[in-house]
C-alpha cells in the first residue's frame, strides 16, 4: 500500500489526529482487557441485530405474496434500516468509545463530523423512528378508513412515504451534527450556537 500523502499545509495525519487510548478502569470490570464491557454490549446488540433483521429480509425477499403487502414493503424498509444501523453499531462504536482523539486540521474536522460523532448510527437511528412513524399512519389509514386505504393508498404511494422517511431521517441528522460539531481545542465535541433553542427544536423533531 502507498503512503498517505500529508496535507498541503505539511501536516501529516498523524499530526492530524493521535489516538489516545482511555485506560479501562477496575471500577467498570474492564482493567486489562481491550474492550469495556459498554463496548461489548453494543457489538452484541449490533450482532443480533444483524442475524435477526437478515433473516427478515431473506423471508421476504423469497415470498413474492409477501412482498405484494403494502405493509411487508414498510416492514422490508424498516429491517434494511435496523440492519444499517446494527452495522454501524459493530463498526463505528468501538473505534470512538475508547479513544481521546487529538483533532488539527480540516481532515480532523471531517472525522470529527462523519465519523467520531457517530454521523451515520444516528441518521440510520433517526431514519428508522421516521419509518416507524409511517408505519403507524399506514396502519391508522388502513384500520379506520379502509374504503379510502383501498382507493387511494397504493405501493406507488408506501414508496413515496419510505423516500421522504429517509430524506427527513438522513437530511435533518445529517444537519444537526455537522452543523453542531466541532474541534476545538483538538477535541471533538456538540457546540451550541443557541443552546436552548437548539435542544428544543431538537427535541421537538
Amino acid at each position: 500500500m502507498g503512503e498517505i500523502s500529508p496535507l498541503t499545509t505539511g501536516q501529516s495525519w498523524t499530526e492530524i489526529f493521535t489516538y489516545q487510548s482511555v485506560s479501562p478502569t477496575e471500577e467498570d470490570g474492564t482493567a486489562g482487557s481491550g474492550l469495556s464491557n459498554e463496548v461489548i454490549l453494543h457489538i452484541t446488540i449490533g450482532v443480533f441485530g444483524v442475524i435477526g433483521n437478515g433473516f427478515v429480509l431473506v423471508v421476504l425477499l423469497n415470498s413474492r405474496e409477501m412482498r405484494k403487502n403494502i405493509t411487508n414493503i414498510f416492514i422490508f424498509n424498516q429491517s434494511v434500516i435496523d440492519l444499517i444501523t446494527s452495522l454501524f453499531l459493530i463498526v463505528n462504536f468501538p473505534t470512538t468509545a475508547n479513544v481521546s482523539p487529538q483533532l488539527a486540521g480540516e481532515r480532523g474536522e471531517v472525522y470529527c463530523r462523519l465519523w467520531y460523532s457517530q454521523l451515520f448510527f444516528w441518521c440510520s437511528i433517526c431514519t428508522s423512528t421516521y419509518n416507524l412513524v409511517a408505519i403507524t399512519i399506514h396502519r391508522y389509514i388502513e384500520v379506520v378508513h379502509p374504503i379510502k386505504y383501498k382507493n387511494k393508498f397504493t405501493k406507488s404511494r408506501a414508496y413515496q412515504m419510505i423516500v421522504l422517511v429517509y430524506i427527513w431521517g438522513f437530511g435533518y441528522s445529517m444537519l444537526f451534527i455537522i452543523s453542531t460539531m466541532r474541534v476545538v481545542k483538538g477535541e471533538c465535541m456538540a457546540v451550541w450556537h443557541q443552546p436552548i433553542l437548539e435542544k428544543k427544536l431538537n427535541h421537538v423533531i
